[in-house]
């Protein structure tokens, strides 16, 4: 047994929104029966879990907002083998603050100093300026999580990891 080696690995947080990533624009309709993640943007975010170990997922989405929301996440993400670990609040109900300051104040509360990066459709680098480039991937509406899109999440996690 003295030849085995352990390696630690640290969890890795990904802040996650479903509109923009997990489904796109070209595929929504107003009559919201295809905002329902799709399948393939799905396999990206398998992709960033499959070769980013003890990645925890926390919902940042409006789809946090009400239990129906939750519970449909829920399965869908169940259909990768993935879950969702923590919401973040929500601010907007006393105006005290937007998505990238829920992000924040989780990771404050939380006291997350381990590698997390936001994944949102929402150009969050301009609505805050505590956050940072390596924590940030925007995906375009039309097209959601691409698998590009999942090496740069990948790529941005595994630098925080080399500091």
């Amino acid at each position: 047994m003295g030849n085995i080696k352990t390696k630690f690995v640290q969890n890795s947080y990904i802040f996650l929104d479903i509109d923009g990533v997990l489904n796109c624009s070209t595929t929504r309709t107003n009559d919201r029966e295809t905002h329902m993640p799709q399948h393939d943007l799905l396999n990206n975010l398998k992709k960033i879990s499959d070769i980013i170990p003890n990645t925890v997922i926390i919902l940042s989405s409006t789809w946090r907002l009400t239990v129906e929301e939750r519970r449909l996440v829920d399965i869908y993400l169940d259909k990768i083998d993935l879950k969702i670990s923590g919401y973040t609040s929500d601010k907007s109900v006393d105006a005290s603050g937007d998505r990238p300051a829920e992000i924040l104040e989780y990771i404050n509360i939380n006291k997350i100093n381990q590698p997390w990066i936001a994944i949102d459709d929402m150009d969050m680098l301009r609505m805050s300026d505590q956050l940072n480039d390596i924590n940030f991937c925007r995906t375009d509406d039309r097209y959601g999580l691409t698998s590009e899109k999942a090496d740069e999440v990948i790529t941005k996690l595994l630098n925080q990891t080399n500091k």
